[in-house]
């Protein structure tokens, strides 16, 4: 071969080359079941906590979808124009030219029917760490015809893996810090606990979770794509009083106490009694039990407290009944089990600041002991428990919740006190009457 043709070769390929990484792209035709070309067919996602559908890309004529991502992994489902027909498709992009074909069927729908818990691709799946959790993956219709997709909610590990011919292989990246609960290990079902080590916290841990489907023998024991999904651990919720100091001086029985604000009756500044949820990874609402208690006391030596009754109920609407985001505070005065519910920031226990008074003209304490507490991410991890005990999701009072009371730091205040002392109230100065002598 001459030179000079081998050098027109060598650039022609090194144009190549360049043409196509410079139009590096995902180039998928889609096909109807019965082989045609799936004209306005639609690649999607579903995106985040929201479930909102994300269009990525709506096939050509000629069933051709062409869309250029950024380098990852990527879960998208497929389906046709009249939505009566879907696949998933699932790729790694590296910057390289995909070109892959994929077929539709009619049998296979991301949108289960039914009151159903579970949803698909959401890239946003938070999980509390050391709590069990469910995922399954949808197998393929043609290799499991007999397989039913679950329409009642809590579906059972029994109910998803009836009627299942082919096997899965789960990899988990990284692969330490986390179990499953069910057996055989070669369903479409997984029962995962993460437990990696968070060191602060707001750390977090990242897993991927993939499998690989492989049809039984009758079906020509091909193996599929894998299908993946993502999950980031968190640290369960905490909660603390942040306008609490911890001098201790003042006791309550001999033991010293956090208060929030000392101080005689109509000098108190207004205040509020603020807390802090410093696990920012947790999400709204949080659940709390508040055992709100308020009391008439004595003072002995070294600002030691003896507090009386109760006087809560007899005096409700004589100090300021607690107001969280406008809950009615008479009938949640002392919410032990019946928790407030909490939906944004800021976290105050009262809607305005509020002035403590003094009552029975004596020592007026108030206190504020947060016993327990749960929120949005960790209720979703007892997920499991409820399934099994067959609760109620529903009722915020449910015994199958996990609620939490431990501090994350030793010094974190969840119980403190308003302490309010009496004016003195001084009589008359007394003197020798003129008529004394008479």
């Amino acid at each position: 071969m001459k030179k000079s043709t081998f050098l027109k070769i060598a650039m022609a390929f090194s144009l190549i080359l360049l043409v196509s990484s410079a139009f590096a792209q995902i180039n998928l035709t889609i096909k109807n079941a019965d082989g045609t070309n799936s004209n306005a067919a639609v690649v999607y996602t579903i995106h985040s906590s929201t479930g909102a559908v994300v269009v990525i890309q709506t096939a050509n004529a000629g069933g051709l979808a062409t869309w250029t991502p950024i380098n990852g992994s990527y879960n998208y489902l497929v389906r046709n124009s009249g939505s009566t027909q879907w696949n998933a498709y699932s790729v790694t992009y590296s910057g390289v030219v995909v070109n892959a074909t994929i077929t539709l069927s009619a049998s296979f729908n991301p949108t289960l029917a039914g009151a159903t818990d579970y949803v698909a691709n959401r890239t946003a799946n938070k999980v509390t760490t050391g709590k069990p959790m469910p995922f399954w993956v949808y197998p393929s219709p043609v290799q499991n015809p007999t397989w039913t997709a679950p329409a009642a909610p809590k579906a059972t590990a029994a109910s998803l893996i009836a009627n299942l011919n082919s096997t899965f292989a789960w990899t988990y990246t990284p692969a330490a810090n986390v179990t499953d609960a069910h057996a055989p290990t070669t369903d479409n079902y997984v029962e995962l606990t993460f437990t990696p080590a968070l060191a602060l916290i707001t750390t977090t841990a990242s897993y991927e979770l993939s499998t690989v489907e492989t049809a039984a023998a009758a079906y020509g024991g091909c193996a599929g794509q894998a299908v993946k999904q993502y999950v980031t651990i968190i640290n369960p919720p905490y909660i603390r009083i942040s306008t609490a100091t911890t001098s201790g001086t003042y006791q309550v029985g001999g033991t010293p106490i956090n208060h929030i604000v000392a101080g005689c009756a109509g000098s108190i500044a207004a205040t509020n009694i603020a807390l802090a949820m410093d696990n920012t990874n947790e999400e709204f609402p949080y659940y709390t039990k508040l055992d709100y208690k308020v009391f008439n006391a004595t003072m002995a030596a070294g600002n030691n407290l003896t507090l009386g009754a109760d006087i809560t109920v007899a005096t409700m609407t004589a100090f300021p009944a607690l107001d969280v985001l406008g809950q009615d505070a008479v009938t949640h005065a002392n919410n032990t089990t019946n928790p407030y519910k909490m939906t944004a920031t800021p976290q105050n226990l009262y809607g305005a600041v509020q002035t403590f008074q003094m009552m029975n003209n004596a020592i007026t304490v108030y206190q504020f002991d947060f016993q327990s507490w749960n929120a949005k991410i960790s209720r979703k991890c007892d997920y499991v428990a409820i399934r099994n005990a067959a609760g109620n999701e529903t009722l915020i009072t449910d015994a199958n919740y996990t609620w939490y009371n431990t501090k994350w730091a030793a010094g974190d205040v969840i119980k403190a006190y308003i302490i309010v002392f009496p004016q003195p109230v001084t009589g008359p100065i007394y003197h020798i009457p003129n008529s004394w002598a008479l």
